[in-house]
C-alpha cells in the first residue's frame, strides 16, 4: 500500500507502453459507446442523471484523492500543487455542469476538457507507471473528463457556433494571460506550461522556446478549440 500510494516511482512512466497503449485503447473504446448509444443511454431520466451524478462524483474524488496524495507525502507545493492547470480547471467545471447543466458552463467545459484531456492521454505528463495510484488516477480522470464533456453536448440542447468556439478560447486567452503574468512569476510555477514545456515528452515539448513557444502555445490551442467546434458539427450533423 505504501508503495502504491507513495511519491517513489518504482516504475517510470513509458511512453506508447503496453500500460498507456491499454488506457488510451479504453478512452477511444468509451468515446465510441457514447457517440453511438448515447440515446439509449438517455432514454431513462433515472439513469441519465444517476451517470451524471457518478461522473460528478468520480470527478471530485479523484481530484480530492490526488490533493490527499500530494499532501501526505509531503510533495503539495504552492507553485505547482494548485488546481489551475486546464484539465484540473475543466474537471471542476465539468462537476458543475454536471450537476447543473448549465448550458454555458456545459459549453465551456465542452471546450475545455474533450479534446485537451483526450490529448492528454495521448501525451501525459507523468511519471508513475501501473500500477500505482497516480497512474490510474491520471489517466482515469482524464478519461472520465474527455467523455464527459463530449457527452453533455450530445445529451444538451446546446448549440455551438463558430462565435461561440471564439468566444471560448478569448475567456481561455484572458485566464492565461492572468496566469502567465500575475500567478507564475509570483509562485515561481508553471501552470499551463506557460513558463517552460513539460518534463516528460508531450506535444507541448515541440513548440520551440522564447516567444515562439508562447505564440505555438497560442496557435495550437486555438487550433483544438477550432477541432473541437469541428467534432461538434459532425456529431450534430449525424
Amino acid at each position: 500500500m505504501e508503495n502504491w500510494f507513495g511519491s517513489i516511482i518504482n516504475d517510470r512512466f513509458t511512453l506508447f507502453s503496453t500500460s498507456h497503449t491499454l488506457m488510451i485503447i479504453l478512452y477511444f473504446i468509451v468515446l465510441m459507446v457514447l457517440f453511438f448509444h448515447y440515446k439509449k443511454i438517455t432514454a431513462s431520466s433515472h439513469f441519465s442523471n444517476v451517470l451524471r451524478w457518478t461522473l460528478a462524483g468520480f470527478l471530485l474524488l479523484s481530484e480530492t484523492t490526488y490533493q490527499v496524495w500530494m499532501a501526505v507525502n509531503d510533495i503539495w507545493r504552492l507553485e505547482y500543487s494548485m488546481p489551475l492547470h486546464i484539465c484540473s480547471l475543466a474537471g471542476m467545471l465539468a462537476i458543475i455542469a454536471l450537476t447543473t447543466r448549465n448550458k454555458n458552463i456545459i459549453i465551456f467545459t465542452y471546450f475545455l476538457g474533450f479534446l485537451p484531456a483526450g490529448l492528454t492521454i495521448i501525451t501525459p505528463e507523468l511519471a508513475f507507471d501501473y500500477p500505482h495510484y497516480r497512474y490510474w488516477q491520471f489517466f482515469l480522470h482524464h478519461i472520465v473528463l474527455s467523455c464527459s464533456s463530449f457527452y453533455l453536448v450530445l445529451t444538451s440542447r446546446v448549440n455551438i457556433t463558430l462565435k461561440t468556439a471564439l468566444s471560448a478560447f478569448g475567456v481561455l486567452l484572458f485566464y492565461a494571460l492572468v496566469v502567465g503574468a500575475f500567478i507564475n512569476p509570483v509562485l515561481g510555477g508553471n501552470y499551463l506550461f506557460l513558463s517552460a514545456s513539460p518534463a516528460n515528452d508531450t506535444i507541448i515539448n515541440f513548440l520551440g522556446s522564447g516567444i515562439f513557444y508562447i505564440v505555438n502555445l497560442v496557435i495550437v490551442g486555438f487550433f483544438v478549440f477550432l477541432l473541437s467546434f469541428g467534432v461538434f458539427k459532425l456529431a450534430a450533423r449525424r
